[in-house]
C-alpha cells in the first residue's frame, strides 16, 4: 500500500504544470472586418488593468499553443456572449501609434517564450 501511494506522489509531482517565460517581444494580432478580415501584428507595448498601465507579463502558467518556442494566446471568440464576458475580466492591451499609447484589440497574442 505504502508503495502505491508513494507511486501517486511521484506521479502527481511529475504532472506539474509548465510555465513560460516571455523572451522577446509580445505580438498582438489586431484583425479588421466581418466576413473578409484583414490581420497584422502589432506590438504590445503596455497592458491597462484596474486603470493603471503595466509593461506585458514575462511569465505565464498557460498559453493556448507552445510550439518552436512560441506561446499563443488566443483571445478572440465567434461566440459574441463569451466575447462580452470576456472583455469584462481580461485586461487591455495598447500598441505605440504616432509616439502615443493605443488601445487595440487583438484577437490572438504571440511572443517567443522558452517552456519551463
Amino acid at each position: 500500500m505504502k508503495r502505491i501511494a508513494l507511486a501517486l506522489v511521484a506521479l502527481v509531482s511529475l504532472g506539474c504544470h509548465a510555465e513560460y517565460t516571455r523572451t522577446g517581444p509580445m505580438m498582438g494580432t489586431v484583425c479588421k472586418g466581418f466576413v473578409i478580415k484583414a490581420c497584422g501584428p502589432l506590438e504590445i507595448k503596455a497592458v491597462e488593468r484596474d486603470g493603471k498601465f503595466y509593461e506585458p507579463g514575462i511569465v505565464f502558467e498557460t498559453v493556448h499553443e507552445y510550439r518552436n518556442q512560441k506561446c499563443h494566446i488566443s483571445i478572440d471568440s465567434f461566440n459574441v456572449a463569451t466575447k462580452l464576458v470576456r472583455s469584462a475580466k481580461n485586461p487591455n492591451f495598447y500598441a505605440h501609434e504616432n509616439g502615443q499609447l493605443v488601445k487595440i484589440s487583438p484577437d490572438y497574442l504571440t511572443f517567443p517564450c522558452v517552456e519551463h
